[in-house]
């Protein structure tokens, strides 16, 4: 009888350390998918694609072997979140959420669960449920640690709308109530974004200044509101000013999207300031070196609107204009492209 019992236990022992095993590889691949950088079209390149693969099959046999074991939500919630990243699963990823809130209630990954929720169900076209679904989140109680990331996603779906007014009551809630948590720095890098995509360039300016003297800000988040330093300075025809702070930007930027956005901005710039020849080429490169992204089709788009413009070669500026619809169909310059060259 103490045999099968010690045997007994030597096979659970074992099952669990499988688990533990197969969880552990899980993780590593999921970190590792999350440290590679975005390709120039802001996804996930082939590498990360296969390691989240990875991660959701480890998952997977997981929680095939026992749904309920002790690391079943870990798995779960690990595996719904490589779903979502991976950028091609989002219905996957939607169950997946649901399954973890309507399975597993007590689990501590609740409250993540429904932000992503939110995000997923915005992504697959259904922005109306994904902001109730926030706005009821963050009237429960139970969840008040997690209030300020739901704030900021309901924020960031207020800029995608253009509800300029929205965005900026719930990030103002952030920054007045919860300065102390680590949305407090995202929120007021959105609050200066918010300025500029008002086109109040002066407001924006001054916030992004005062954001970069903020402790604690991540080398990402110093590029990106430099980014936009750049971008009020060019809006408010301080060119020079404008041009030292994309060549900062192009010499400490690694991330391709972030790097090629800002060549765009750096060759506008060269442009305007009557460099013509290197504003070209700066254009003409980022067109070459990331086809197919909404960085190529703004290098074309704004390189159309200089021959239409100022040198008058109409045909020449229809075909960069007509690019810009080919090389990413998304792009906000896209209609605007087409009327152009059709004019």
């Amino acid at each position: 009888m103490k045999k099968i019992l010690a045997l007994s236990l030597l096979i659970i022992a074992l099952a669990a350390c499988g688990i533990d095993n197969t969880m552990y590889n899980a993780q590593n691949y999921f970190q590792s998918a999350q440290e590679r950088a975005l390709n120039a079209n802001g996804r996930p390149s082939p590498q990360a694609v296969d390691e989240y693969t990875k991660a959701i099959r480890k998952c997977g046999m997981i929680l095939s072997a026992n749904k309920n074991s002790k690391r079943a939500d870990d798995a779960l919630f690990l595996m719904a979140r490589a779903l979502y990243y991976k950028g091609n699963s989002a219905f996957q990823a939607k169950d997946a959420f649901q399954s973890l809130i309507n399975g597993y209630p007590d689990s501590k990954f609740v409250p993540e669960a429904h932000i992503y929720l939110a995000k997923v169900l915005r992504d697959i076209n259904q922005p109306q449920e994904a902001e109730a679904h926030l706005e009821q989140f963050i009237r429960n109680p139970k969840f008040i640690k997690h209030h300020p990331r739901a704030l900021l996603v309901l924020a960031d779906f207020e800029l995608q709308d253009e509800d300029y007014l929205r965005a900026q009551y719930w990030l103002q809630k952030i920054i007045t109530d919860y300065r102390k948590t680590d949305e407090f720095k995202e929120a007021f890098f959105l609050f200066g974004k918010n300025y500029y995509l008002q086109k109040d360039y002066s407001s924006s300016l001054a916030e992004f200044r005062k954001f970069l003297k903020t402790r604690g800000i991540s080398k990402d988040l110093k590029l990106e509101a430099q980014y936009y330093i750049a971008l009020n300075q060019y809006e408010l025809g301080a060119y020079d000013d404008a041009l030292r702070t994309a060549r900062y930007l192009i010499r400490d930027e690694i991330r391709p999207d972030a790097l090629a956005a800002s060549r765009v901005l750096y060759g506008r710039i060269l442009l305007v300031k009557g460099e013509i020849e290197d504003g070209i080429y700066e254009l003409e490169d980022v067109g070459k070196k990331y086809p197919r992204t909404e960085q190529a089709a703004s290098a074309y788009y704004y390189w159309g609107r200089y021959l239409y413009y100022q040198e008058g070669k109409i045909d020449e500026a229809i075909t960069h204009l007509n690019k810009v619809r080919t090389e990413y169909s998304a792009s906000p310059y896209a209609e605007e492209g087409k009327q152009l060259a059709a004019a």
